[in-house]
């Protein structure tokens, strides 16, 4: 049985290869959009269980896009990366606009693995308290 959809957003076409390539490895169904326009088009038609969206990107910014899927689709759990933010920078920023969490790049594969599966066992912070 095939693994719940992750949309991979980044401007970079190589990170978006990389992603794919390792969440299709894991069972995921990777689809991928190159910035937020095409990411907000995206979820007119199809909700993922995560974005997976980077912070710097030409228009609007990862975390303005974060700001848009936070209140159009909040069931869907957000994580932001970053190579140019310091983890502490990132991490702040993008927990307060409602990410589920903030990864640096380069980052571990195993620790984007873990992430994913918290958030398919637990769902993100709006599945929990909309379920109870």
């Amino acid at each position: 049985m095939r693994k719940p959809t992750v949309l991979i957003v980044d401007d970079d076409e190589n990170w978006r290869l990389v992603l794919t390539s390792l969440l299709n490895h894991w069972g995921y169904q990777a689809i991928t959009a190159c910035g937020a326009r095409e990411t907000l088009e995206i979820l007119k038609k199809k909700t993922p269980l995560v974005v997976l969206s980077d912070i710097e990107m030409p228009g609007m910014n990862g975390l303005q896009l974060l700001q848009t899927i936070k209140q159009q689709h909040p069931k869907v759990a957000v994580i932001m990366m970053s190579g140019r933010l310091t983890a502490e920078e990132g991490a702040k920023r993008s927990l307060e606009l409602g990410a589920f969490k903030f990864i640096s790049k380069p980052f571990d594969p195993k620790h984007l693995r873990q992430v994913l599966s918290a958030i398919e066992a637990f769902g993100c912070p709006e599945q929990r308290n909309k379920s109870r």
